[in-house]
Formats: structure tokens, C-alpha cells, sequence
């Protein structure tokens, strides 16, 4: 009789240990599928949803941020993929840093983010905030791997959005994405706010 119990205790313990050992493949499962693999902030198909359940509840102050690493592509060319790699993790990183119970970032595409701000005052204080990013991201200052050669500096421009009652996601990712490029039509490494249209 005690050979059969320790027999079932040692098979419980086994099974025990076999359920976390799942749960926790489980819940690495679940937070790659919502993570950009690279940056580590979350991925565009989490956060529009995110967006959509923000803009779909109501909720008063959310505006959105949309930012491009400027010239990205020469940086690419000139220095190398791994090392554009580079750049968008420390851009990620930065991001990350920036991340509050009011503050949802992700990974948009390619070198575009974007930055969801939650029960913000009004587009002065969303200005405000992509200001701050802006001049983090300009501190920056990358060295390439087994040198100590300095990567020319990474600059960002933003476009600025504060959600309307009749807001939809694309309404506002479009306002957002209008201001991005008037930033870079305006000379880039600049924050511009979206017109109410």
C-alpha cells in the first residue's frame, strides 16, 4: 500500500511538473505572437487591435504617434543590415523605456512605430510627449560592432493625432500617417501635428 502511494505522489509530482512545463511554453506562445521579434515592443496586428478597442470604448484622450527613422535606407545601405538591426532595436529600446500603464507602443512596419497614448490631455500634451521620443531618439549614438567607429546620428520624424468621437482606426491612422510626412516633407527630425480634417 505505501509502495503504491509513493508511486501515485510520484506520478502526480511528474504531472505537476509536466503542466508548468506547458503553461509555460503556453505563455511564451502567447507573448511572441503579440511581440515584434526584433524590437521586443508589441507587433502592428496586436496593436491595432489595442487601437481599435481604445477608439471602439470611447474613451476620451487617446491620440496616436506615428514615427519613421529618418533616411533609413541609406543607413541600410551604407552600414548594413545587422547593423539597421541594430538601429531598430535601439529605437525599440527607447520606446520601451517610454511604455506606462498610459502609453502603448509597437512596431509598425519596417522602421515606422507607432506610440498610443491613453487619457491625454489634448494634442499640445501628445506634441509634447513625441517632442520628448524625438529627442531621445536623437541622443543615440551607435557604435558599429569591433570598432569604435561613431554611426552617424539616427534621426526620427513624427506625426501627431488626437482621436475625434468619430474616429475610426483608419480615420485616425491616416491623420497620424498625414502628419508623419509632413514632418519629413518639412526637413524631417521634427514632431508635426495632424490638422483636424
Amino acid at each position: 500500500m505505501q509502495g503504491q502511494q509513493e508511486l501515485f505522489l510520484a506520478q502526480l509530482h511528474s504531472a505537476q511538473n509536466e503542466i508548468k512545463s506547458l503553461r509555460d511554453k503556453l505563455e511564451r506562445a502567447q507573448l511572441a505572437a503579440t511581440l515584434d521579434g526584433l524590437t521586443q515592443v508589441l507587433n502592428r496586428m496586436t496593436f491595432t487591435r489595442l487601437l481599435e478597442q481604445a477608439l471602439g470604448s470611447g474613451q476620451p484622450g487617446v491620440a496616436l504617434i506615428m514615427l519613421d527613422i529618418d533616411h533609413f535606407k541609406q543607413f541600410n545601405d551604407q552600414y548594413g543590415h545587422p547593423l539597421g538591426d541594430r538601429v531598430l532595436q535601439h529605437v525599440g529600446e527607447v520606446l520601451r523605456n517610454a511604455i506606462s500603464p498610459h502609453v502603448t507602443v509597437a512596431r509598425y512596419g519596417g522602421e515606422e512605430f507607432c506610440v498610443m497614448l491613453h487619457a491625454c490631455r489634448d494634442l499640445d500634451n501628445a506634441w509634447d510627449f513625441a517632442e520628448q521620443l524625438r529627442l531621445k531618439v536623437q541622443a543615440l549614438r551607435i557604435k558599429a560592432r569591433g570598432t569604435d567607429q561613431l554611426l552617424d546620428r539616427v534621426t526620427a520624424s513624427f506625426g501627431v493625432a488626437l482621436a475625434k468621437p468619430d474616429d475610426t482606426l483608419e480615420s485616425l491612422l491616416t491623420r497620424a500617417d498625414d502628419a508623419l510626412y509632413q514632418a519629413k516633407r518639412n526637413g524631417r527630425n521634427q514632431v508635426h501635428r495632424s490638422a483636424w480634417k
